[in-house]
């Protein structure tokens, strides 16, 4: 019988949840459709949630080894984060069961003090000062010209990627600790994996992908930035640099949303 994927639920803090570890959880509540609780690491403050389970010693559609699925997606967030310099909350995956017997993916990942978009766009940031409205925007650049080249890299050279990177909601600016600088953080750190082959279905994956980081992650963010100063702000540097990426040769297959992208003629519309 093929095995099926379902979000785990690691069940009630301490030793009855199964976990391969037993933090002293601090608090659970629910954050959208995951199940999530806090523990304290030393001076540090950790989530940890249930990610992905499958009943028995089942495979991902008969295709991957649970552990194999954590082991690809902790290689990934870590090329993220030493390879393309994106801030990704620091995360180990973990295999156990949860409360009901289940084989699971647990993940544990550092807490980051912070905001959102939505919420800076409601808010503005807690520190107001020019200087922090400066690093948010510089921060901003960075990671949308740093997914850019990581899901073009892919494009070109193949292998699994990180599905959801791209898209602003993902990320947090703040900090781990109060001692520490604000930053912009990948903080959703769920196993969902794309794989790219010489199939034209997984290249058109992928090319979504490529358009999410403009679609998503730049005008999105500038929306947001938009809002919360009341000023039309725009990402200048990663418009530019996906203006002059785009006008070169594309990866093989993926023309089309070089294509598209280059239409938009990103760099016309910066205003300083």
């Amino acid at each position: 019988m093929e095995k099926k994927w379902s979000r785990a639920n690691f069940g009630v803090a301490g030793e009855e949840n199964n976990l391969p570890f037993n933090p002293s959880l601090k608090r659970g509540y629910m954050a959208g459709r995951k199940h999530l609780a806090e523990f304290q690491s030393g001076q540090d403050k950790k989530v940890i949630r249930g990610i992905l389970r499958v009943d028995n010693e089942g495979k991902n559609f008969g295709a991957i080894e649970l552990e194999d699925l954590a082991k690809t997606a902790q290689h990934e967030f870590r090329l993220l984060s030493e390879k393309y310099g994106i801030n990704v909350a620091k995360t180990e995956f973990v295999v156990g069961e949860d409360a009901d017997g289940n084989k699971c993916v647990f993940s544990v990942t550092d807490r980051i003090e912070g905001q959102n978009f939505d919420q800076i766009a409601e808010e503005g940031l807690s520190d107001n000062s020019r200087e922090e409205w400066k690093n948010l925007i510089s921060k901003a650049n960075e990671t949308a010209i740093a997914l850019f080249d990581y899901y073009c890299d892919k494009a070109a050279n193949g292998g699994s990627y990180l599905a959801d990177a791209a898209y602003f909601v993902q990320y947090v600016y703040g900090r781990k600790s109060q001692s520490g600088n604000n930053d912009l953080y990948l903080v959703d750190t769920d196993i969902l994996l794309g794989n790219i082959d010489n199939e034209t279905k997984s290249k058109e994956l992928l090319s979504e992908k490529i358009l999410t980081v403009w679609l998503k992650f730049i005008k999105s963010t500038e929306n947001k930035l938009s809002d919360a100063l009341r000023k039309q702000v725009y990402l200048n540097e990663a418009r530019d640099y996906i203006s002059r990426r785009v006008a070169q040769p594309a990866p093989d297959g993926f023309e089309k949303v070089f294509e598209e992208l280059n239409d938009l003629e990103l760099n016309k519309v910066i205003i300083t």
